[in-house]
């Protein structure tokens, strides 16, 4: 039955996803919506209740915040609790809680006459203080089980269990549930009927022959009008009521309820109660359910007085109750709730500092609150007295009024009377000055008071200016331009029409002062006069009217002039928009032309830089335009150097005569035998004019010149074979001027190059000699010379690919000395040998000699090292060679040959064998030790390889193989291994039958049980034709559930096969077959047919003794073998265990039959009772190990090794 509505819940899924694509409801549970507080506290609650220690279950995934403004819903927003996420109600699917069990939701559904178990429980719960004796909330329960699932045993289910003083119900803590369905004939009262998808629905039930809905409530059809269809076409919806816009705004539900309303009327006043709303998902957790709780709807109802303005103005915003004297006003605003069905009689009494007649009016002493009127106003009208009082109350004594959990008690309402605040204009500036066509901007700044202000400007005569209205405090500006001086003024009015205000403003109209006045006269060079500008700075009233003259001729009409015309004098005449007149002159003249100076030389490129030496510079003085005069100048000087020590001039006045150009003054350096530095000569000219260019100073700077000198190495020396590749290099610095060079051997003159080969020159000392341009001269020698060349050594072998690294008495190595040409005589070369102390030459290899002879005519002679086996363990032993002959021209790094112990050959064969006769073998053997290449071979009675391998056939009979390996220095090993031929029996399948029977979902195996054949054996299974491979993953030693073994055989692996125990309808057939080949190449084939049925678990069974039903039967198929059986009564306490109940399906006293096995047979009390099945092997039935609300608390958690492997549930035991 269980699968049957797996499929229905699908098809329903799809539905509703297909019609729930444009939800507008939105849900969060993020910040600040995450928590519990916040939700009850921030959205849920309303007035008249204080709610405290706040907790959930499935607050993650369940619990949060909703939006229903976009939705028909019913609420703008609230609280929701789903079992299928929060997500579910706008996408259509989400993840629940899954928590499983709760005792109250459970019991509830025994009211609806169900009695699964829950899942997805989800929970929101807190304490609360009610104000009154009323509390009460709005909520909308929906279901994905409508409408598929109406009347049908399948019914989500939810509560509000209320508990505390004075309740007495049947659930957790004496709470009662609150979710009643309302009477639709007497509104106002309830039903007993809880709500749910069976009590309110379309009336119309899917199940049409099932009488689920009637059993609970016979008039459930008429509940119909508190449904909405959220699950149709068109206009095709079901149920008396037209689904509200916007449609489809809501996912995951297929219908829901009208807006409802859970309340208690029976609270006692200042006690704490406690609220569980709860809501779970019922048998399975396939189709989801929600509730919507409306904001601020959980409330409890009371007679508030509060104090209400009947102008904006006449409430002190910042002070509760506080009003204005005179400004608009205030009222006495009672708002009834709750008991609204007899008139309230009410007095009140007045008291306070403030004084009846003086500031306030006369107010009622005696009233009615008229029945079912839920809003009563008393205004009170506050007096303007214009005496500074500060604060003064008015007390408001009001009695027989029904407050807070309390029949009538007396309330006072204090109102507080404040003095207005005082009207204050300030106007800037208080007194404005313009000219006599100017304008003034007056700005009023408004305080205090109270906004809007009304506000008028006039001028002196009384006109009106301009009116309006201010909305705030802040400034007024007005611009007006008199012609003459006069004043305006400015009345305003705040909101309270108490306070006015007049202020006036002075403009003065000033008389008009002209001025004007231009720059210093200017002395300029010629070619500036191009960028002159003549600007004026001028006073009185713009606009201007400008008049520039040069020499008594108007130029310009220009407020500045520009491209004068010359030198001379300028004149402005300036008139302002009033009439005024001003006037001011500038002149402007040329600065005459003067003598320059330049340096120049001859013989360096820097004529300002000279050498102490014979070299000099050249002043030339010039006119810039030939004179008919003679033009005469002088000049100054200074500087570190000394006239007439270190340089010497003519003269320091120079005169130009009349029609020349230029003349001309030299500079001489006088040489000293003084290191001084540098040294400067200043020449400074203060006959150059301003307009010129020219430089008013010349240094010239005086410096010590570097000796002349030549650098050569001390010598050269060259190797014999490369006496005509060297080059003696000169190096030349210093001097003065050009610097001349030349090499000499034995005082003559060979070369006037700077660098000489060595081709063809002797041996013996060269000298290079330089003179700079002022006769200054050095010279320095080198030594030539050449060497002869030393052998080269090299270490070679044809054996070691590595002819450094040698092993002890395997093959040699040979040191190889090499000259690059034979000599007419003998040479004797000697070498170094460096050894360990354990190390003996002589000993450890063949003698090596200490030195070596070139005969007359050779080039090349060798030592031969010759490692030889000592048969003792050492350390790797190290040779190094030196050569002491090695010079600059030729030499040989050391060479350093090691001698490594001999490792003996190590053969490892493969192990034993026992074959079928005829069987091909392959056999190879692994070894170490010994020295590369090596040499192999295999032999088996007439078989031979020269191989590392050898295949062959086995013969009946046990006989040895050998293996035989030799390495490349002729040592050898051998080994055997013994292969045993044996005739072997053909094999059969003895386990299980041809025909064998599962259950549905128990993952069942087929272990097949094989006697005969050699193992291992190899499996090729087929399911229905095709191959498969749900082969069972076996180990020797299994992690959790041991050897794997059944009955007395070992499963081979490969032997077993996953039975698809969930097919889509039962019974359900399988035919497998199966090839099978033993390590013998012997073949069968093997067919099984598995049929898969229901094998229903009971829920009842009646043992007593009548012969029908009197004892607990479960039918496990052919594959479940052995499952254990665990049986508790309702308080936990074992009454039945076995550790293989299967043998019960064929013998009725394998069966437990109601008595308990601890007390002797006694027969157990009549009761519901759990058990748990354990399996051999893991299951596809496994459940959560939850059994109603019977879990780990009674059980415990289950042991590792029964994970995935327990089903549990209970049974009915009645006679």
């Amino acid at each position: 039955m269980i699968s049957v509505k797996r499929y229905i819940v699908l098809f329903t899924v799809l539905c509703v996803f297909g019609l729930m694509t444009n939800a507008q409801v939105a849900v969060t549970n993020f910040p600040p919506y995450d928590n519990e507080e916040n939700l009850v506290v921030d959205v849920l609650l309303g007035s008249g209740i204080v709610a405290s220690n706040f907790s959930s279950v499935g607050f993650a995934n369940g619990i949060g915040y909703f939006d229903g403004f976009n939705s028909n819903i019913g609420f703008d927003e609230g609280v929701i609790l789903s079992t299928g996420g929060l997500e579910m109600v706008t996408n259509g699917f989400g993840i629940g809680s899954g928590v499983s069990g709760d005792s109250d939701l459970e019991l509830a559904l025994n009211a609806i006459n169900l009695t699964w178990g829950v899942n997805n429980v989800t929970v929101l719960e807190f304490d609360f203080v009610a104000e009154s004796e009323s509390m009460a909330f709005n909520y909308v329960f929906g279901s994905t089980e409508y409408t598929s699932f109406t009347c049908s045993s399948y019914n989500d289910i939810f509560g509000f269990f209320l508990s505390g003083p004075g309740i007495a119900g049947p659930y957790s803590n004496n709470a009662v549930n609150l979710a009643y369905v309302p009477d639709p004939d007497n509104p106002g009262t309830y039903t007993t009927t809880p709500v749910a998808v069976n009590t309110i629905n379309a009336g119309s039930p899917v199940y049409t022959d099932n009488p689920t809905c009637d059993a609970i409530d016979p008039n459930f059809e008429s509940y119909n009008i508190y449904w909405i269809d959220n699950d149709y076409s068109g206009n095709g919806w079901d149920g008396p009521n037209q689904p509200p816009s916007p449609e489809f705004t809501v996912a995951g539900i297929t219908g829901f309820t009208v807006p409802l309303t859970a309340e208690y009327n029976d609270l006692i006043c200042g006690e704490t109660y406690h609220i569980k709303l709860a809501i779970a998902d019922a048998a399975d957790a396939a189709l989801n359910s929600a509730v919507f709780l409306e904001a601020n709807s959980f409330a409890s109802p009371e007679v508030q007085i509060s104090t209400v303005p009947n102008a904006e103005s006449g409430l002190v915003s910042t002070v509760e109750n506080g009003v204005l004297e005179g400004c608009g006003e205030v009222a006495l605003q009672f708002v009834r709730s709750g008991d609204m069905t007899m008139d309230l009689n009410i007095t009140l009494e007045y008291s306070g500092d403030a004084e009846y007649g003086v500031d306030y009016n006369e107010l009622p002493t005696e009233m009615v609150l008229p029945a079912f009127q839920d809003q009563v106003i008393i205004p009170i009208d506050v007096f303007y007295d214009l005496i500074p009082e500060g604060q003064e109350t008015l007390i408001v004594t009001v009695s027989g009024v029904p407050v807070a959990c309390e029949e009538v008690t007396v309330q006072d309402i204090e109102l507080i009377i404040f003095d207005q605040q005082e009207l204050l204009v300030e106007m800037i500036p208080e007194q404005a000055e313009i000219n006599c066509f100017g304008s003034a901007d007056i700005t009023a700044f408004i305080l205090g008071g109270y906004p809007p202000y009304n506000y008028s400007w006039y001028s002196e005569s009384g006109d009106l200016i301009e009116s309006g209205e201010l909305l705030e405090e802040g400034s007024l500006t007005i611009n007006q331009s008199p012609e003459e001086t006069t004043f305006y003024t400015l009345v305003i009015s705040d909101a309270c029409s108490d306070q006015e205000s007049t202020t006036p403003v002075d403009v003065i109209v000033n008389e008009d002062v002209m001025g004007v006045a231009l720059n210093e006269d200017l002395l300029i060079c010629a070619e500036e006069i191009q960028d002159i500008v003549l600007t004026p700075t001028t006073s009185g009233v713009p606009p201007y009217i400008f008049t520039w003259f040069y020499d008594g001729v108007v130029v310009s009409d220009s407020e500045s002039l520009q491209n004068l015309s010359g030198p001379g004098l300028y004149q402005l005449i300036v008139e302002d928009a009033c009439g005024a007149i001003a006037g001011d002159e500038q002149m402007v003249s040329f600065i005459e032309l003067q003598p320059y100076v330049e340096i120049m030389s001859d013989d360096v490129l820097n004529p300002n830089l000279l050498p102490e030496g014979c070299f000099e510079s050249v002043l030339q003085f010039n006119v810039q335009e030939i004179q008919d005069e003679d033009v005469t100048v002088t000049f100054e000087l200074s500087g570190s150097a000394e006239l007439g020590l270190d340089y010497s001039i003519e003269s320091t006045t120079i005169t130009i005569p009349a029609g020349e150009e230029s003349v001309f003054l030299p500079i001489s350096i006088i040489p000293d035998s003084f290191e001084e530095g540098v040294e400067s000569i200043e020449f400074n000219f203060p006959f150059i004019d301003a307009c010129s260019d020219f430089p008013t100073q010349i240094i010239v700077q005086i410096y010590d010149p570097p000796a002349v000198s030549v650098d050569l190495e001390d010598e050269l020396i060259l190797c014999e074979d490369q006496s005509d590749t060297g080059i003696l290099e000169g190096f030349i610095s210093g001097g003065i001027g050009v610097v001349n060079y030349n090499w000499y051997y034995n005082d003559e003159m060979i070369s006037t190059d700077l660098d000489i080969t060595t081709e063809g020159l002797e041996p013996g000392f060269y000298s290079l000699v330089a003179i700079d341009q002022c006769g200054n001269m050095s010279s320095e020698s080198i030594y030539f010379d050449t060497e002869l060349l030393a052998p080269v050594v090299t270490l070679s072998s044809d054996f070691y690919d590595d002819p450094a690294q040698l092993n002890e008495g395997c093959g040699l190595s040979l040191l190889t000395f090499s000259l690059p040409y034979s000599t007419d005589e003998d040479r004797t070369y000697w070498l170094d040998l460096d050894y360990g102390l354990e190390f003996l030459n002589g000993f450890d290899v063949q003698e090596i000699p200490q030195s070596i002879v070139f005969p007359a005519g050779t080039t090349s002679v060798e030592i031969e090292i010759v490692p030889i086996l000592d048969y003792l363990s050492e350390e790797v032993e190290e040779i190094v060679f030196s050569f002491p002959f090695n010079n600059n021209c030729s030499s040989t790094d050391d060479i350093i040959v090691s001698i490594d112990n001999y490792d003996a050959l190590e053969i490892i064969m493969p192990s034993s064998q026992t074959l079928c006769v005829g069987q091909s073998l392959e056999l190879q053997a692994d070894f170490s030790g010994g020295i590369p290449p090596y040499t192999t071979s295999w032999s088996y009675l007439n078989d031979f390889e020269n191989e590392n391998n050898i295949v062959f056939d086995v013969e009946e009979g046990e006989f040895p193989a050998f293996f035989t390996v030799t390495d490349a220095c002729g040592l050898s090993a051998s080994s055997e291994v013994l292969i045993e031929g044996v005739e072997i029996d053909n094999f059969e399948v003895i386990w299980p039958p041809n025909e064998i029977f599962a259950c549905f979902g128990d993952n069942s195996i087929i272990s097949l049980s094989i006697e005969g054949g050699l193992e291992p054996f190899d499996f090729q299974w087929f399911l229905d034709g095709q191959e498969t491979s749900t082969t069972t993953t076996l180990v020797p030693e299994d992690a959790i559930y041991g050897p794997i073994w059944y009955g007395d055989d070992y499963i081979s692996p490969g032997s077993t096969q996953v039975i698809p125990t969930s097919p889509q309808y039962t019974p359900y057939v399988y035919d497998y077959q199966v090839f099978i080949t033993d390590s013998c190449d012997n073949e069968l084939e093997y067919n099984i047919e598995v049929t898969v049925d229901d094998c229903m678990l009971p829920t009842a069974f009646t043992p007593n003794g009548d012969g029908n039903n009197d004892i607990f039967w479960i039918d496990f198929g052919d594959l479940s073998e052995p499952v254990g059986l665990d049986i508790f009564n309702r308080w936990g306490a074992l009454v039945y265990r076995t550790q293989d109940y299967t043998p019960c399906a064929q013998f009725q006293s394998d069966c437990w039959d109601g008595t308990h096995f601890g007390t002797y047979g006694d027969p157990c009390s009549d009761g519901i009772y759990y058990y748990t099945l354990t399996y051999s092997r893991p299951i596809q039935n496994a459940d959560s190990y939850d059994v109603s609300n019977f879990v780990e608390s009674v059980f415990g958690k289950p042991h590792n090794n029964s994970v995935g492997r327990q089903r549990s549930g209970s049974i009915l035991l009645t006679r």
